[in-house]
């Protein structure tokens, strides 16, 4: 994760070919239904309740590596941002006003919120979310050789 300082600038930095691989994800995600299942829930022995939580699909896992990889995470006072909580709750959004910096702190308000709730980041595959920002970040830098 990066500072929200410099992240800008570290964006400018990011090669084509580095985020091709962000974008070679868009037509898997698109063709996915399934992006995880709930597990636990469940009594196991002694009257304990195995607790229930969320497991990704491959695609969902193979997702946060490439943006771990990349590093395009910015860490800042997410919970503050409440235009972007709220675009992240309405699947309907626009982003279009949103610059690449902005784009990105969306990803930091999902993965920090699924950390708070156990399987946020799948709802947000489900309703589209990822996809649109990830498309909107493709829009963006569709200038980029």
């Amino acid at each position: 994760m990066k500072e929200l300082e410099n992240f800008s600038e570290y964006l400018t930095q990011l090669t084509k070919e580095k985020w091709d691989s962000l974008f070679e994800l868009i037509p898997e995600i698109k063709n996915t239904t399934d992006f995880g299942t709930v597990k636990g829930g469940n009594m196991v022995s002694g009257g304990l309740l195995h607790m229930p939580h969320w497991r990704p699909t491959p695609i969902v896992r193979k997702f946060l590596k490439v943006i771990q990889d990349l590093q395009i995470v910015p860490v800042y006072e997410w919970t503050e941002w409440k235009e972007g909580k709220k675009m992240i709750q309405d699947p309907a959004a626009e982003l279009t006003k949103l610059n690449l910096e902005e784009t990105c702190k969306l990803f930091t308000i999902i993965i920090r919120e699924d950390r708070m709730n156990d399987g946020f980041l799948g709802v947000c595959f489900e309703n589209g979310t990822i996809l649109r920002i990830l498309k909107h970040i493709e829009e963006l830098l569709g200038g980029l050789k």
